[in-house]
């Protein structure tokens, strides 16, 4: 791979706590890494095999010469690690239309362009909102990022009209859960989940980034969140390989393992103390084996994991079809049931077991 480059801003040239930790593990593993300034003109990017973006942390305060840096990025060839288009597509908040676009959950936004003219108190009146939060949409680590009621709007107008005056702004309800119980960060690699964590802000505060007292937990969250996160990952850009992957063709072989597994269970219903014909014997053990393979395919496609317990499965699947030539088909139904309770079983203590793992950690 040659050298890698962890890009940060002028300001933490020393790079950040985590990046330090990042740094000594991949050194420790024969990896030279140099930090590297994005906007330093002397940089020579082609030198390094992987330009990774780290600590931008003045990106939100100089999107355009950001914007321009991608584009010398690509036009290099630079190997630039998250790709240009995600840099692009994820600097601009405008990504969260996008997602909603495909049916991914968001908060509700009012959208308002650079230098219109608009009321915050006609706003949150037409929304129906009590309390909002306003904020630019090329923003992070709560840069400009303020918070307002329908008794403050009036008096908060010149703030918006300042924001609109250089930026795009995005008007969203004010969201008590985060206030609450915090939000939520999920880390994947390779489209992998890999971990997670729980920003709860200060009390009496909205902001969870920690220069406004928020506190970072590592957390476990449930499969609803890591599926919803996955959703959300596979709309982002240069992943519509993935999703159509995923969500056609991934999908309709399990279905199709689904349907010929009915198909199997009629039959042992038909017939169930007479030993199956090999075709009916097929058609038996072929659906729960089809499901299983197409399910280890699909998270192999998703993950770039080997699931051993699918495959270990579905190979348990079609021994169970060749030891049906001798045996009932009630006894082959019930040997394939079995087969799916143990990768059921085996699942959940496997998840158990990251579940624990990550909590001592």
């Amino acid at each position: 791979m040659g050298k890698v480059a962890f890009v940060t801003y002028d300001r933490l040239t020393e790079l950040s706590p985590d990046d330090q930790r990042a740094v000594a593990a991949l050194r420790g593993a024969g990896v030279e890494v140099e930090a590297a300034v994005w906007s330093d003109p002397t940089v020579e990017w082609g030198a390094y095999g992987a330009v990774v973006v780290r600590s931008c942390w003045d990106y939100w305060t100089r999107p355009a010469e950001f914007a321009a840096w991608i584009d010398r990025m690509e036009a290099e060839g630079a190997p630039l690690w998250n790709p240009p288009a995600v840099l692009r597509w994820n600097m601009d908040k405008w990504y969260l239309r996008e997602l909603e676009a495909r049916e991914i959950p968001v908060t509700p936004t009012e959208w308002i362009e650079r230098g219109a003219e608009a009321s915050l108190a006609g706003i949150l009146a037409r929304r129906g909102w009590e309390r909002a939060v306003v904020k630019p949409r090329v923003s992070a680590n709560a840069y400009q990022t303020w918070t307002t009621s329908r008794g403050e709007a009036g008096a908060l107008q010149s703030e918006l009209d300042r924001l609109l005056a250089g930026t795009g702004v995005m008007v969203q309800p004010f969201v008590e859960e985060i206030q609450r119980d915090g939000e939520w960060s999920l880390v994947f690699f390779r489209s992998r989940f890999s971990h997670a964590v729980v920003k709860r802000p200060a009390h009496g505060e909205f902001r969870v980034q920690p220069n406004f007292g928020g506190t970072v937990t590592p957390a476990v969250p449930t499969p609803e969140i890591v599926l919803q996160a996955e959703r959300a990952l596979a709309a982002a850009p240069d992943r519509t390989l993935l999703a159509r992957d995923a969500y056609t063709y991934g999908h309709v072989l399990i279905v199709a393992g689904i349907v010929l597994s009915a198909v199997g269970d009629e039959l042992v219903i038909a017939h169930p103390t007479d030993e199956l014909p090999t075709a009916e014997l097929v058609a038996v053990a072929g659906g729960p084996t089809l499901y299983l393979l197409a399910q280890g395919a699909l998270r192999l496609r998703m993950t770039g994991a080997i699931s051993v317990r699918r495959l270990g499965g579905a190979a348990a699947c079609v021994l169970v079809g060749i030891l049906g030539t001798a045996v009932s088909a009630l006894v082959v139904g019930a040997l394939l049931v079995a087969v799916l309770i143990g990768v059921i079983v085996a699942d959940q203590i496997a998840g158990a077991r990251r579940a624990a793992s990550a909590a001592a950690g």
